[in-house]
């Protein structure tokens, strides 16, 4: 009898005992009710993260890695945002790329890859990435470049010998002294010849130089680009050619995210173009369904000097009729560069949103065209062996996307517009004739031939 009244009353303390432990579960965490619904509120609002400037140059000092930060405020995401994410995350089936520092050799080039980072990184699938060159001359374009864009940018900075440590200071002086977009979005890329390899006080490139350097910049100094002409900068001093082709790959090799517009630094794009273009693409997945590859082209202008580059549509277009505005190279190659159905275009009014307005290849009429536009790192690369000054540099790539049968995407409401001051002619037909008569000869004799051999031909294609 004694021993089944102390089996009960175990009983009744084990019951207790598990009573109290769900309470106190349930207190902790809350009840089943709040759990599901912090579970799908957490599920609606990705919220964001942010990494304060010491945080990131000790994670940086650490290891030479950002990883992703959600490029958008605490509070400021939204459901719609959200699902145009997903959507795209979906269509694309992207992965995501770690800001990282690494050394690379290309040939007869060293690349040092994000050598100075973005205080912003993104995941594939949430930007689109506007991959861009030049030497430290044209980086003060980045300024109205990045206040446009307001979204990553990937810069591959040409600087050979004592032009390493000039650029560096130009570029330390622009995150400093200028917009705060550029030490927020852009990443730059240095690279030089092996034989260039610059010698900075003993100090390992991907050491403390950084930091060393930043002791010298202050913001009422002269812009470090303006200190040494360009005729005595080393690359013009040796009369080292621009390896545009290089730099090119460079930066869109180094881009984060799916999409990429590999573009020049001194052409700026329309305002608000990258939430725009993610929704275009999120709410027509059967874009990106196609069995033929394709890219999103963006018609480019020119403007007069002491003009205003204009921020929307229905100001370029009136610009355009004043003829304050021409296409792209309309005086030196308009073949090159001219838009299709660019008469429609211009009559098409402009709308807040973005889309396809109308589709071509590149046959026939625009046999010879190069047109900017958003593609991927799925996409050809450019021939490394040409440069700035013997031309056809974009040429023999876009020649590979006939043959590959690539279908170009004009998109409505979204252009690109040169820095003021319409050219009138090449530099490169007056002080590089040779070297343009060369290149030439170049493609036409190896080149050609060799992509041919590689990818076939194909009616209508054409490589001059």
């Amino acid at each position: 009898m004694f021993q089944k009244i102390m089996l009960k009353t175990a009983n009744v303390f084990f019951l207790v005992a598990i009573i109290l432990l769900v309470y106190n579960i349930l207190n902790f965490f809350g009840t089943p009710e709040s759990i599901l619904t912090s579970t799908n509120q957490f599920r609606r609002r990705l919220v964001s993260v942010e990494v304060n400037r010491k945080s990131i140059h000790e994670q940086d000092a650490a290891n030479n890695t950002i990883d992703y930060v959600v490029p958008v405020e605490e509070g400021d995401q939204t459901e719609e945002k959200s699902a145009i994410f997903h959507n795209v995350s979906k269509s694309t089936q992207c992965i995501d790329k770690p800001l990282k520092k690494n050394i690379e050799q290309r040939g007869n080039y060293y690349v040092l890859y994000n050598y100075v980072m973005a205080e912003r990184s993104v995941r594939c699938y949430e930007s689109v990435t506007y991959s861009t060159q030049g030497d430290l001359n044209f980086l003060d374009n980045l300024v109205p470049l990045v206040e446009r864009w307001k979204g990553p940018v990937s810069v591959s900075v040409y600087a050979p010998g004592t032009d390493f440590l000039l650029a560096l200071r130009t570029i330390l002086y622009l995150r400093e002294c200028t917009s705060p977009l550029i030490k927020e979005y852009v990443s730059f890329h240095l690279f030089f010849e092996a034989k260039y390899t610059p010698k900075i006080n003993s100090t390992p490139l991907l050491g403390n130089n950084i930091m060393e350097q930043q002791k010298y910049i202050t913001c009422k100094m002269t812009p470090p680009h303006q200190i040494v002409s360009r005729d005595q900068q080393f690359r013009t001093k040796n009369n080292l050619l621009y390896p545009i082709n290089v730099a090119r790959n460079t930066a869109r090799l180094a881009a984060q995210t799916h999409f990429i517009l590999s573009s020049d630094m001194e052409l700026y794009p329309s305002p608000n173009f990258i939430p725009k273009f993610l929704e275009m693409i999120a709410k027509n997945e059967e874009l990106l369904q196609s069995d033929e590859p394709q890219v999103f082209v963006l018609p480019h202008f020119e403007v007069e000097e002491g003009y205003d580059v204009p921020m929307d549509k229905t100001t370029l277009v009136e610009m355009v009729q004043n003829r304050s505005a021409i296409f792209f190279h309309e005086h030196l190659c308009r073949r090159c560069h001219m838009v299709p159905y660019s008469y429609r275009w211009l009559n098409t009014p402009e709308t807040d949103t973005l889309n396809v307005f109308g589709k071509t290849k590149r046959v026939g009429f625009q046999k010879s065209w190069e047109p900017f536009y958003v593609g991927t790192n799925d996409d050809p690369l450019f021939d490394e062996r040409l440069t700035w000054e013997g031309q056809k540099n974009k040429m023999t790539q876009n020649y590979i996307l006939c043959l590959l049968d690539y279908t170009y995407l004009i998109l409505d409401n979204a252009f690109l517009v040169h820095r003021p001051g319409i050219k009138k002619a090449k530099v490169q037909m007056n002080e590089y004739a040779e070297i343009v008569n060369e290149t030439s000869f170049f493609v036409k004799q190896t080149i050609k031939p060799e992509i041919n051999s590689l990818y076939g031909t194909r009616p209508g294609c054409d490589l001059k």
